[in-house]
């Protein structure tokens, strides 16, 4: 992903309701976080 596809994934994520439980999770799948990083617990 360039970086004019992460600001427009950043802009989309800022623009939507706050969700503590999810917002960490969209943020690092933007960056391509690693699979084994991201891993949702539960």
């Amino acid at each position: 992903m360039n970086v004019a596809e992460i600001e427009l994934e950043l802009k989309e994520l800022v623009s939507t309701p706050f969700d503590v439980n999810e917002f960490v999770y969209h943020f690092l799948e933007i960056y391509q976080a690693p699979a084994t990083l991201v891993k949702r617990a539960g």
